[in-house]
């Protein structure tokens, strides 16, 4: 495959893949990427401003949907700025959350995938829905994603809600125990 190819499926306007390695027994893809040279400098995430006064560089890994079987790691180039307004900041990735360890459709897909459980599935299985392993044992550490942390508070709200309304009305089809 090449790095073209690859920059395409991976879809963050404005960066390109620069370097990947395909680890097929441990079934895991990494990618490289870096701001394309032809563009109009690095947002602050302070100000917004766009700065062309680069001070530091640096590699961060995020990881991100997987590729087909492959569990997807991308190694971004990130910047120090010298913003006019702020003074040192970071670049601003609009596909990264701030100091997140994941990209922002990752979470979107952890977060959906949480707002379609069921309200009875126990906290437990929600967290095994998750793909990443972030703490090392197959599992995304739900205490990292804010969004996830209060869908799983409100899900479990509503299992308690629900299962409280079907002690008071056992007749009402809606709110039965099976």
């Amino acid at each position: 495959m090449e790095k073209r190819d690859l920059t395409r499926l991976l879809g963050w306007p404005g960066y390109r893949v620069y370097r990947y390695e395909v680890d097929e027994a441990a079934k895991t893809l990494k990618i490289w990427v870096r701001k394309k040279p032809v563009h109009r400098g690095f947002e602050c995430s302070g100000c917004g401003l766009r700065v062309h006064a680069v001070v530091a560089t640096w590699e961060r890994e995020v990881a991100d949907l997987d590729c087909f079987e492959f569990r997807t790691t991308v190694v971004v180039e990130v910047h120090r700025l010298n913003c006019a307004e702020c003074g040192p900041k970071v670049e601003k990735i609009e596909q990264v959350p701030s100091k997140a360890p994941y990209t922002r459709r990752f979470e979107d897909q952890v977060g959906e995938a949480c707002e379609s459980a069921a309200a009875r599935r126990p906290h437990s299985s929600i967290r095994a829905m998750a793909v990443a392993d972030f703490d090392g044992d197959g599992r995304l550490d739900i205490a990292a994603c804010p969004r996830t942390t209060r869908l799983a508070s409100s899900i479990s709200a509503m299992a308690r809600a629900t299962s409280a309304a079907a002690r008071r009305s056992p007749s009402s089809p809606r709110c039965r125990i099976p």
